[in-house]
């Protein structure tokens, strides 16, 4: 498992936040595990270092201007990273996705990982997002089939056990004579 200090980090409007490595698998982790170490132990890179260092230019063997290494600066935009990330899907025959797709994938992990509305709030805040609005309006949409697979699971533990839909029985003709009473009453 990653180091589980917070990370203060600095968004590209200069806001500065705390944050956690997300916990999103192992292959992944062992990755980031192995650039962490990179930059620690080969460029004696510390704390307050980029993960995501600048890339160093300079002339190449052939007086070519190349990339030679890497800075201890951050990236002044973000257009060199998505650059790199879609060099990596290419080279690896997959589509190029959307940079916000990451934070989505991540949302939607979130959802499921979250056990209560105080740990999605602290999912949320890793994200960088002060206010959870931004979190679920922006990203996390839920697919149609997991809506209703979601939803088949709510009527399930409100009304019954666990595959058992109460709504495929017959209705109860007396409660439905009252609730057009009701609403005869409310139009008239």
């Amino acid at each position: 498992m990653l180091d589980q200090d917070g990370r203060e980090v600095t968004t590209k409007n200069r806001k500065r936040f705390l944050t956690w490595f997300f916990p999103i698998g192992l292959e992944i982790e062992v990755v980031v595990r192995d650039w962490v170490t990179y930059l620690k132990q080969e460029l004696l890179f510390g704390p307050n270092d980029p993960l995501f260092p600048k890339t160093k230019m300079g002339q190449d063997g052939n007086q070519n201007f190349a990339a030679i290494g890497l800075t201890r600066e951050c990236w002044s935009t973000a257009q060199p990273i998505r650059k790199i990330f879609a060099e990596a899907f290419k080279a690896n025959g997959l589509p190029v996705p959307n940079p916000h797709c990451f934070r989505d994938i991540l949302t939607r992990l979130g959802m499921q990982r979250a056990q209560n509305a105080e740990q999605m709030k602290a999912w949320s805040q890793n994200l960088g997002h002060e206010n959870m609005g931004t979190t679920w309006n922006s990203y996390g949409k839920v697919a149609p089939e997991r809506q209703a697979e979601l939803m088949k699971q709510v009527v399930a533990t409100e009304f019954g056990e666990a595959g058992v839909d109460p709504l495929s029985s017959d209705p109860n003709p007396e409660i439905i004579r009252q609730v057009l009473d009701y609403f005869e009453r409310q139009a008239g």
